[in-house]
């Protein structure tokens, strides 16, 4: 249960997690029952536990700065701010966001870092403030071009554009979803895929052109059915 609970991602872990969190617990391996407990508290957040979320985030928090690992401290602090964004503690989730991307800077763990900025630039987008949510992105996305991390690059780029264009720069809007297009493309990220074309439809009827949203609209479906969402 111990390895099953090592072995994933984001997947759910179920009773796997729970077990070999206890069994870490008990032989006195944090670093492996951090780790199972990240995945429990994943679990919960999906399941719309937040309290219960919150609680074991913390737990797992603790256990990772007493092992003195700030790159998986940068993690949990990722994924408790997302959870956070998620339900609108936006103030909370930016705390806990910047204290990931300093952490992560501080043990070069550059993926956390990425994702907690493009995360920090979604919040400064949902609240009007599109200069400091511009910063995020653009660090973002030096940081998954140094990385070479397609999905992260297609994160920031989509970012980027929603940021463009709600400050009014249609042309800036269209160059960065079709870098995300260009980013994309040979991960096979259909979502990202679709919602690109789809966003490149909104700034073509933004600027009156319905042949070309038509086209991208198209585009859009095609996608969408190549990856089984219709």
């Amino acid at each position: 249960s111990v390895t099953a609970c090592v072995m994933a991602s984001t997947a759910p872990a179920g009773a796997d997690a729970a077990t070999g969190a206890d069994l870490a617990r008990r032989a006195g391996d944090r670093r492996v029952h951090s780790v199972c407990l990240l995945h429990i508290a994943n679990d919960l957040a999906r399941a719309g536990k937040t309290d219960s979320a919150l609680a074991v985030y913390a737990e797992a928090i603790a256990e990772r700065r007493r092992t003195r690992e700030r790159a998986r401290v940068a993690w949990v602090l990722h994924w408790r701010g997302l959870m956070l964004r998620g339900i609108g503690a936006y103030g909370d989730a930016r705390r806990d966001l910047l204290e990931a991307v300093a952490e992560g800077e501080a043990s070069q763990e550059l993926a956390a870092t990425g994702f907690a900025l493009g995360h920090l630039a979604d919040i400064s987008l949902r609240v009007g403030d599109l200069s400091s949510g511009a910063q995020y992105a653009n660090r973002a996305i030096g940081i998954f071009e140094q990385l070479g991390d397609d999905y992260g690059l297609t994160f920031g780029r989509l970012l980027e554009g929603d940021l463009a264009l709600a400050a009014g720069n249609r042309d800036h809007a269209r160059a960065a979803y079709e870098a995300a297009l260009v980013a994309s493309r040979p991960g096979g990220f259909g979502l990202a895929i679709m919602s690109s074309h789809v966003r490149l439809a909104y700034v073509a009827l933004a600027g009156g052109d319905w042949d070309l949203a038509e086209r991208e609209l198209g585009l859009a479906g095609a996608a969408a059915r190549a990856t089984g969402l219709t």
